[in-house]
């Protein structure tokens, strides 16, 4: 589950992105001086993301399949009997 610092890190990012996106946008449409700012702030604010994003910590251990213990069942026969 989130938190919801993670949550408004993670807009943060992907409306940074999209700003930045969008300001190469503009720049490629002709309107370079309004496209440079759009894009040059939103990439400082990506930046900002991505480095309190990483400040959120690790994420929760993912448990892949039934069991990742010694000596558990899998496949119906025991790990001791082969």
């Amino acid at each position: 589950m989130t938190t919801p610092s993670e949550s408004k890190t993670r807009t943060l990012l992907a409306l940074s992105a999209t700003g930045a996106l969008i300001g190469i946008a503009f720049c490629a449409g002709g309107n370079q001086s309004v496209g440079s700012w759009i894009t040059v702030l939103s990439l400082l604010s990506l930046i900002w993301s991505i480095h309190r994003f990483g400040r959120t910590g690790p994420d929760e251990p993912v448990a892949l399949g039934r069991s990742a213990r010694p000596g558990a069942e899998t496949n119906g026969h025991s790990a001791e009997t082969g």
